[in-house]
Formats: structure tokens, C-alpha cells, sequence
């Protein structure tokens, strides 16, 4: 209950019986203690998760390892890789995740190379 004793409204849990007038407020101010609690509990779940990322395996993959990864993304054509610009932009998005992602991305030249355009219309 909050910080000032009120009626006892525990009884209410258990039952249909409406709260009298008296015990509204009480009942209220409980509902407003619980709802500030389940938000401090949000963010220490957050915090959790931040935390727990820390210790996240794909930390510990080398930055070799996760450009030879991203080599596997590129889209194959008639059993050739095929670098279009929607491609490229899904390399941008992946070294904007993180610092170790954006250096791969860099460091793995064979991502960059051989952009081809295809014109939308023909003259």
C-alpha cells in the first residue's frame, strides 16, 4: 500500500464486492503504485537485456570472419554474384549496426566491387 494507512482493501481482491466510497481512493492510489513499479521494472529489464548483450557470441566473431559472412548476402544471378544498388544499401544498413559491422563491411573489399546500375528504361 502507498505510504499512508487507509482501509484495508485486500478483501476486494476476492471478491465481487464494489469498494465503498471510502476505499476507492485507497484502491486507486494502490493501482498508481503498481503501475509505477511495473515501469521501474521495465527498465531494469532493459538494463538486463543491455547487459546480457554484452556477453552476446556474435561480439567475439572476428571482423574477417563477419565480412566473409556478409559475402554470402549478395544476391547470385545464372551462378554469379550480382551487386545492385539495393544491395549496396543493404551493405550501408549493415555497417551502420555497429562499430565492428561497419569495419567489416569496409575491410571486406570484394563487398564494394563490381556495382553494376541497371537503367530502369531503355533509349
Amino acid at each position: 500500500m502507498s505510504g499512508h494507512e487507509g482501509p484495508s482493501i485486500y478483501h476486494l481482491l476476492d471478491s465481487n464486492v464494489p469498494p465503498k466510497p471510502v476505499e476507492i481512493p485507497f484502491v486507486e492510489s494502490r493501482i498508481l503504485d503498481l503501475v509505477h513499479r511495473i515501469s521501474e521494472l521495465r527498465k531494469l529489464e532493459q538494463e538486463l537485456e543491455r547487459h546480457r548483450a554484452i556477453l552476446s557470441p556474435v561480439r567475439r566473431i572476428p571482423g574477417e570472419v563477419l565480412g566473409h559472412i556478409f559475402t554470402f548476402l549478395q544476391p547470385f544471378e545464372n551462378g554469379e554474384k550480382v551487386r545492385t544498388a539495393d544491395g549496396r544499401k543493404e551493405l550501408v544498413g549493415l555497417s551502420l549496426v555497429c562499430k565492428l559491422w561497419h569495419d567489416a563491411t569496409l575491410c571486406t573489399h570484394g563487398l564494394w566491387t563490381g556495382l553494376q546500375i541497371k537503367p530502369r528504361h531503355t533509349i
